[in-house]
Parts: structure tokens; C-alpha cells; sequence
């Protein structure tokens, strides 16, 4: 199920395979994502999830969507800010 453009991760009994190329094999990792809140990007971190052994995609506890969009529109103050560089694609 998708959430917020994040895959949820329905516990190894209900989710057999990946969605996207199908692989049974996953590993628990710590992964960071960009969301982008407000126009502006928000950078979380360490971020518990499953990952395909085979493709890379990510999937998300449910408590850890929550937990991570409580975050990012709270007044939380940030653990620190970081500088970035921004490409705009342009098409010739």
C-alpha cells in the first residue's frame, strides 16, 4: 500500500514479494529520504526500513509513517541544516 508516496510494509506475512520486480528477499537498513514540505526539502535520516535485496525499493512500517510525518510538519526544530545543490532538468 502506498502512503504519502512511501510503500508500506505489511510485516513479512502478508507481503510475500516486492512490488516492483517481485523478489522475496529483503533486509532490514537504516535509509534516508527527501520529502518535500511546503516547497521546501526536508531531509529525514536513518529511517528503518525493508529493502529489496534485488531492486533497492523501500518499504515502510505504517508506525514509521506516522512517526515520520508527525516529524516533518511539527515545529520540531531540525537536528541540523544542511546545504544542497539543485538541478533544474531541462529538455533541448
Amino acid at each position: 500500500m502506498k502512503k504519502n508516496g512511501l510503500i508500506l510494509w505489511k510485516g513479512k506475512n502478508n507481503m510475500d514479494e516486492c512490488l516492483i520486480c517481485g523478489s522475496k528477499h529483503f533486509t532490514e537498513q537504516k535509509v534516508n529520504k527527501v520529502y518535500e514540505i511546503d516547497g521546501s526539502p526536508v531531509i529525514v535520516q536513518n529511517i528503518p526500513a525493508h529493502v529489496c535485496n534485488n531492486c533497492g525499493e523501500k518499504y515502510f512500517e505504517g508506525e514509521t509513517h506516522d512517526k515520520i510525518m508527525k516529524m516533518v510538519y511539527s515545529n520540531e526544530i531540525a537536528t541540523e541544516t544542511v546545504e544542497a545543490k539543485s538541478y533544474e532538468f531541462m529538455v533541448e
